[in-house]
């Protein structure tokens, strides 16, 4: 009965077209503003979400905001969220902050697996 177990849960878990390391960029890390996300799917549900920005408290709240709503989102579901909602979910930024939810979006539209060499 274990040896089922334990056979069904290996599985379950092997890895298909919806699983792994998905990575997406807004802006160039290291030269200006930059929003980075790295979402680990399972299934084609996000279990767990990263973000690197470069530091401002704008991209700050792009980030972490972002990623307390993207976590157990299908991937299909956060490729449909545009500028208006990641608005509405990081809120109000100061005046020419604004480009931070572009940045976000745009990670997001370049959202790929990462292929592990």
């Amino acid at each position: 009965m274990m040896v089922e177990a334990s056979l069904r849960q290996k599985q379950e878990t092997l890895p298909d077209a919806d699983s792994g390391v998905f990575v997406g960029h807004g802006g160039v890390p290291g030269e200006g503003p930059y929003i980075s996300i790295w979402l680990t799917l399972a299934q084609g549900t996000v279990l767990d979400v990263r973000c690197r920005c470069n530091g401002c408290p704008s991209a700050l709240q792009v980030t972490e905001r972002c990623a307390l709503v993207l976590r157990g989102r299908t991937l299909a579901a956060i490729r449909q969220l545009d500028r208006a909602d990641i608005e509405l979910i990081a809120g109000k930024l100061p005046d020419g902050k604004e480009y931070y939810y572009d940045l976000a979006r745009t990670a997001i539209e370049n959202l790929s697996k990462e292929e592990l060499n």
